[in-house]
């Protein structure tokens, strides 16, 4: 069996562009803010989102995937996007009294500045996710890490 590894590449990252540009849309999540979020620069992001990188690195790729919540394996279309995963699944990865405060800060966040529903998603899934790359030891620690994420993302 011949298989042209350039080709085999160029599909994989054709594929991703296409999954991370619907994802872009169906969240409704700024280029911008996805990879600052995920910690990946913004010209390989584009890099990624135009297909102009035929392969990207595995550690961007990595790292929007777990921005996004997903795994690599879903973000390259291997596996299906499974969109309602229980949150209650991986909610033990951070202080739970953490987390509830970390809510309850941007419940009034979002009423300070008129966000809507999904701008609320948005910002519970990013405060969550930093919390849970950072895992605060205590609400101090919290506090701070929200304050940081809140300031970033408003």
């Amino acid at each position: 069996m011949n298989i042209n590894y350039n080709s085999l590449m160029n599909s994989r990252a054709l594929k991703l562009k296409e999954i991370l540009n619907s994802l872009l849309l169906k969240r409704n999540i700024s280029k911008k803010s996805l990879a600052k979020g995920a910690g990946v620069g913004q010209s390989s992001f584009n890099k990624i989102t135009t297909g102009e990188t035929a392969n990207p690195q595995i550690e961007s790729v990595s790292k929007i995937a777990s921005y996004l919540g997903l795994t690599v394996s879903e973000l390259i279309g291997e596996t299906p996007i499974i969109e309602n995963k229980d949150p209650m699944d991986s909610i033990a990865a951070i202080d739970l009294e953490c987390f509830i405060a970390a809510c309850n800060a941007v419940e009034e966040t979002c009423r300070i500045n008129n966000c809507d529903k999904n701008q609320k998603i948005i910002l519970i899934r990013d405060v969550y996710i930093r919390l849970t790359k950072s895992n605060p030891s205590n609400l101090e620690e919290t506090a701070r890490i929200l304050a940081d994420t809140l300031k970033d993302l408003i």
